[in-house]
Order: C-alpha cells, then structure tokens, then sequence
C-alpha cells in the first residue's frame, strides 16, 4: 500500500476545489501542475480527503485506546486532529458495572444451562435403549482441546466447519465412506481467557467462512483457511453471525447489547443498531435488507439498513429469546424463549400471530421445514427433551410430539428431503425421526452431550458437535434412512 505527492496534492486539489476557494484552487493547480497529472479525472468520490482525514482518526483513537491485553481504555476525552490527546479515564458507575456484569451472565446462560443439563444427566445414570433402533456407523473426528459449540456445513463442498472452546475454527474435508481423512485446517482465533469460538457461517457460495467469537471480534476466512477480513466494532462477545442471503452482508450480534450489518467485501461496519437493552442471542435476515434481532431483554426487533429506528418491535416473551427464524417466504417470523413458548409473527403487527405453549420447559431452538407446497411446519425443541412440529397452515396445530430424548434438545435440524428431522440432546444421543408418522426412526448414541447437528445439502450425511471435543459425521444417505424407516416400522 503506497500514496504518491501527486495523488495527495490532488485531493488537495480537490478539497479547495469543492469547497469554492477558486483563487487558491487556480494557484495550488498551477504551483503543483496537478491539472496535467493523468488520475485528474479519475473516478474519486467528493469529500475524498475528508473522509480519509477522518478514518485515520478513527484508527488512531482505537490505537490510542487500546490496552495491550486487547481491551479497551474507556475515554471521556473528545480524539481531535490538531491537538494532543490526553485520557480521561471513565469510572463505571455501580449500576453500570452491575448491568455489565448482568449482560455477561446472560451470554453465559445458554453454556451453563448445557453442563446442568448434562450433569443432571449423569447424576441419573441412565442406561438407555436403541436396540429397536437403526444405529448409523459414525465417522468421529478428533483434534480439539476443548468442547465444539458449533458446526456448519459448506453449501457446495463436503466441508465441515467447528468452533470451540480452545479457541481455534477447524475446517475438516469429510471423506466418501471408507476413504481416509486428511488433516483440518485449523484457523486460530485467540489465546487466553476470552477464547470460545461461538458462532460460524458459510457464505451462500461456499467460498468464505465467517466466524465470531468471546473476544467480540468477527472474522473471515477462505474455505483453504486464509484469513481476509477482521470485523472490529463490538464491545462484547459476538453471540450471532449470519450471511445475507446474496453473501454482501454479514450481520453480527453481541453482549455489547448491539447488531452490526458488514460490507462482507471490505469489513466496513455499515450500521449498527442500538434498540436492545440486553445482550443480542440471535438474528435473522428477512431480505437483503432488512433483519430481526432477538435479546436477552425480552424483545424482538426488526431492523432495516439504513433507517435510524426499527420497522417494528414484537412485544409478547416474558422471558429472553433464545432463537429466532424467518421462512423462506420472508412473511412469518418464529422465536422461542425461555419463557416456555414459541411464538409466530408477522411484520404488519407488534403482536403474535400465534403463540405456541404446550412446552413444559425453556425453548431452545427453532427451525421451520424448506419450502413445501402443501405444509408449513415449524419445528421447536425444548429443555422438557420433546420436540413439536407445528402446521402453521391450520392455525399452528401440533401434528406431532417427538418423545424419546431423557434430557435436553439442544439442536434440530430437518433433512432436505423435508420428510426427516434430526437431534441432538444432553442425553448425549442423535436421533432421526419421520416427519409423516412423527415415529424414531434411527440412533446414534453418543458419548457426550450434542450441541448441534446439521445435515449437508446433499442429504447423505449429518454432523454433530460435542461435548467432549469432537466431531461426529454419520452417512445418512436416503436408502440407509429408508430402510431405518422400514425395519423400525416392521
């Protein structure tokens, strides 16, 4: 990166230029001779020299405030230009310090309700039984240090993302049945305490990876694992990350209490929105431009690039939402919260559609099934270690309770055939069930608690993440599926 005399005295040039000063134009243009340089007619935006003038202040102030453990220095002092900087250092009230500690036990609620669950679990000491079930032959996959929160499949190749507590991404090639794996790659995030990789997305070419993570930094890489971007704007870990659903924007969500939109090109921080007043757990692309935010205060907002207040704020959880989802349509939106509902909404009211309560504990996660012509179904997974599928079509009717989990769901995920679901509990077990007769129809039994599971596109082949730092790949291809249906029926 270089910048030559000519192309400063050209914004120079420019500078006076826009601002009217003609006579100091004619005179800067005639001592530089900047009219017979061959960029003078180049494509530069107006105000070019301010703007540059004020980002390198704007790098200067983060360099200026900047600890060199990584956090930040809190400043009252304005950062100007032509005078030195001196800090005045800000002294947390004690309502502030409480609401800071408040925010970050909120981010740690989700993991802490994990490892009670799974204590709760082996304090029982259950032995269960899967003899009447298909079990598929796993392919396990080791090299993390500590748990795997996370999992992702890449959209077009057999690529596996895995975030964990050991700080690092690893990006494993999933191998055809019977062949040998290669070594993942392994995208190093941080060291020291604020570590765990916490969220990870494809983009919807399968080119780059996005990930978040506790030191509040978002990040993407290539699928070979080369670093190209760094988000940096939060204040707080990021909790949530998605991709539009072209690829040009990255929306991330923090314990900052804040969401951010991201030019996925150049990491420009495009906006970022300030309604929530706790910590941010989920987000949701409606379209290209327009998102919802879900939060640790109760609420649910949607939000629109470029508008200084939200579309609409949904008002009805009593308790923070852990999960939110539009469908493909973009006209529904379903969350689940704590407070032992999940709820549908539409953007044209602040109130639900349809609030869904025949959950006995908190609802974790929500997934509506892909597109199908004649159902519309919503999938919700709780701590009571059922699952429901809802028909939104005729009035959000519960069409099935899928039992057979003895702990809680922490993930679901349907395959793309639209006829299946999978799971993944505490119970440390993965199930697939048929969607037509609500009956399990295949089993994995696993050896620590199942944070996530995710089909590939293809369909032949489901991950899950562990507990106990590995990940699990089970080839599920539609016969195998088929026949664990038939064998389980009889």
């Amino acid at each position: 990166m270089s910048i030559t005399s000519d192309e400063v005295n050209y914004l120079i040039w420019r500078y006076l230029l826009e601002s009217g000063f003609q006579h100091s134009t004619f005179a800067f243009q005639y001592e530089t001779a900047i009219h017979r340089q061959e960029f003078k007619n180049s494509n530069v935006k107006p105000g070019m020299l301010i703007s540059l003038l004020q980002k390198g202040l704007q790098f200067l102030q983060v360099e200026t405030h900047l600890n060199p453990d990584g956090t930040e220095i809190k400043c009252a002092a304005p950062f100007v230009l032509m005078r030195e900087h001196k800090c005045e250092i800000v002294q947390p009230t004690e309502e502030e310090t409480a609401l800071e500690k408040k925010a970050l036990d909120k981010l740690k609620t989700r993991q802490e309700k994990k490892r009670k669950a799974q204590e709760r679990h082996e304090k029982r000491q259950r032995q269960q039984s899967l003899e009447e079930q298909i079990m598929f032959e796993p392919r396990v996959f080791e090299g993390h240090l500590n748990e795997v929160f996370v999992v992702g499949w890449n959209p077009l190749h057999d690529l596996v993302a895995t975030g964990s507590g050991d700080g690092t991404c690893r990006i494993w090639t999933i191998p055809a049945a019977g062949e040998e794996a290669s070594e993942p790659l392994v995208l190093q995030h941080t060291t020291g305490e604020k570590k765990d990789v916490t969220t990870l997305e494809w983009s919807p070419d399968g080119q780059f990876l996005a990930t978040g993570s506790y030191d509040g930094i978002g990040r993407v890489w290539t699928k070979l694992g080369k670093p190209v971007l760094k988000l940096v704007k939060h204040e707080g870990p990021i909790f949530c990350l998605k991709y539009s659903r072209r690829g040009d924007l990255i929306a991330t969500g923090s314990v900052d209490k804040t969401a951010i939109i991201w030019d996925a090109t150049t990491g420009e921080a495009r906006q970022q929105f300030l309604f929530h007043s706790g910590p941010v757990l989920d987000l949701a692309w409606r379209d290209e431009s327009t998102l919802a935010t879900s939060s640790a205060d109760h609420r649910i907002f949607v939000c629109q690039l470029g508008s200084l207040e939200p579309l609409v704020q949904f008002v009805g959880h009593t308790s923070e939402v852990n999960a939110i989802r539009w469908d493909n349509s973009g006209k529904y939106l379903a969350s689940c919260s704590d407070d032992k509902t999940a709820k549908v909404w539409t953007i044209d009211s602040e109130k639900p559609l349809l609030s869904l309560t025949d959950h006995s504990r908190e609802v974790y996660m929500t997934r509506w099934c892909p597109a199908d012509d004649d159902r519309l179904l919503l999938a919700t997974a709780a701590f009571d270690g059922t699952i429901k599928i809802w028909d939104i079509n005729r009035d959000g009717e519960c069409i099935h309770t899928l039992k057979g989990h003895k702990d809680a769901i922490y993930s679901v995920t349907f395959h793309p055939d639209t006829n299946h679901l999978a799971s993944g509990s505490a119970d440390r077990s993965v199930y697939i069930w048929s969607l037509r007769d609500g009956n399990l129809v295949a089993s994995y039994p696993g050896s620590a608690s199942v944070y996530e599971v995710q089909f590939n596109n293809a369909g032949d082949k489901l991950a899950a993440c562990t507990s106990d730092n590995k990940l699990v790949v089970l080839y599920v291809d539609e016969l195998k599926i088929a026949q664990a249906q038939y064998t389980a029926e009889g």
